[in-house]
């Protein structure tokens, strides 16, 4: 394998994919945790996991050893929400996934952005640990396939992996290759972000495609090309996945980090099947609703959009089955505002946008939800771990009292807002109040 340097001049997946579709998935604005010996997906009760705008399952677990799962602002990577892997002590899995994707096909792209450090993103007490990024074909049962089971990878159902070894200075890089691991001479500094791009040829054929400088190459069949901070490997050996399968799912995971030290960062995911034709061209700031009374606001700002024709956008009540709402053009200039509003919205609401190029082709952005300030849903809260979660509230406002009844902490909970770590308390009973116009809920708790 021949290793090359280019210079990676933006964080975006550009010219990728044109006649499919491009989908991109982030974090929104989710603030919580997952800590427990479990595993939930984007359909399961109360979860924090967003749902891909794809159709596809998303998913997260942790395992029995240790380390959790967070999800809340990080300065140093995407907006909004990232999600943080914290590594297990054993080699017991804590991994995120996306399987069954529609956009799959023998050809697949997929861009992460990550960063590899300490809780805070540091490299402070690192000294072991792996990371694992794979990409293949998912299935739904967890018994046979990876992607959707709470294990580590299966080699068969593998076509792209690397491996990220945690040492005490930096990260090292390894690449599936058939059924073994091989080093490369690619080391991670902790605390830095990288955006890894591969693009993956499952096929019996070379195909030819634009990669993210414009460029145009040659993929050689059962064969993928790497890209991270200046970093190129073109026609890299696939792992065991048999020829012509559709690559469909990938996953992050973490194991064997003593004391849950290594931490690996996440944000901002684009992936797209049949890379011969499709280009991703946009990539947007912000994409957010706000609730007026009976209406809904959709607005985002974008930091490149060249050659887009349109933005629909699209909206559902069950986060599932959508349908246009209205159109807005394109300003065709980087960093626009765009807004909709949403007259006589339902008391819950799904959007996504469909981002119409001149060309023709289609990508779409992740899913936001809002809902209406009179929705009637029982208003409810609960304790779990130092933390205090919230479900069907606007914009509440929490009081917490002791066992004398002396509030001893108030805090402000927005609509957007799932979750609020707790202060340090001393070991006691407490009282949690959660009021919401004139809804409350009391939830009494132990520390």
């Amino acid at each position: 394998m021949k290793q090359i340097y280019l210079i990676l001049s933006s964080l975006l997946l550009t010219p990728l994919l044109s006649t499919a579709q491009v989908y991109s998935y982030n974090f929104g604005s989710v603030q919580d945790s997952l800590t427990t010996n479990t595993a939930i997906t984007h359909l399961s009760a109360n979860s924090f996991v967003p749902m891909p705008a794809d159709g596809s399952t998303a998913r997260i677990r942790v395992g029995a050893g240790g380390g959790k799962i967070v999800m809340k602002n990080y300065p140093f990577i995407g907006s909004g929400s990232a999600m943080r892997i914290q590594a297990p002590t054993s080699t017991s899995v804590n991994k995120f996934s996306i399987y069954e994707s529609p956009a799959g096909t023998n050809t697949f792209a997929l861009k992460v952005s990550f960063s590899i450090g300490d809780s805070l993103n540091g490299g402070t007490g690192i000294t072991s640990g792996n990371f694992y990024l794979m990409a293949g074909n998912g299935g739904s049962v967890p018994s046979s396939n990876s992607f959707s089971s709470s294990g580590g990878f299966t080699g068969s159902q593998t076509f792209t992996g690397i491996q990220i070894q945690c040492g005490a200075s930096n990260a090292t890089v390894n690449f599936r290759v058939g059924t073994a691991w091989v080093a490369q001479s690619i080391t991670i500094p902790y605390g830095t972000l990288n955006n890894v791009v591969m693009y993956m040829n499952n096929s019996s054929n070379p195909i030819n495609y634009t990669d993210i400088n414009g460029s145009l190459r040659t993929l050689a069949a059962g064969t993928w090309d790497f890209f991270s901070n200046g970093t190129f490997m073109g026609n890299v050996p696939k792992a065991a996945l048999a020829a012509n399968t559709v690559i469909n799912s990938f996953m992050m995971y973490a194991e064997s980090s003593a004391g849950n030290m290594a931490n690996a960062f996440v944000d901002d995911i684009v992936y797209a099947g049949n890379i011969e034709s499709n280009t991703l061209s946009v990539k947007l700031a912000s994409f957010a609703a706000k609730t007026a009374g009976r209406n809904v606001q959709v607005s985002w700002k974008t930091e490149s959009e060249d050659g887009i024709s349109k933005y629909v956008v699209e909206h559902s009540t069950n986060g599932i089955a959508f349908h246009e709402l209205g159109t807005v053009n394109s300003n065709n200039t980087a960093g626009s505002d765009y807004s909709y509003t949403h007259s006589n919205a339902a008391p819950v609401n799904y959007y996504r946008l469909k981002i119409v190029r001149n060309d023709g082709g289609v990508e779409y952005s992740h899913i936001i939800k809002a809902r209406l300030a009179d929705y009637d849903a029982s208003l409810n809260a609960w304790y779990n771990n130092g933390n205090l979660y919230f479900a069907n509230h606007q914009d509440a406002t929490l009081q917490i009292a002791d066992t004398r009844g002396n509030i001893i902490y108030t805090a402000k909970v927005n609509a957007n807002q799932d979750m609020i770590a707790l202060p340090d308390l001393p070991p006691s009973v407490y009282v949690a109040y959660v009021t919401d116009g004139d809804r409350t809920c009391a939830v009494k708790f132990i520390k």
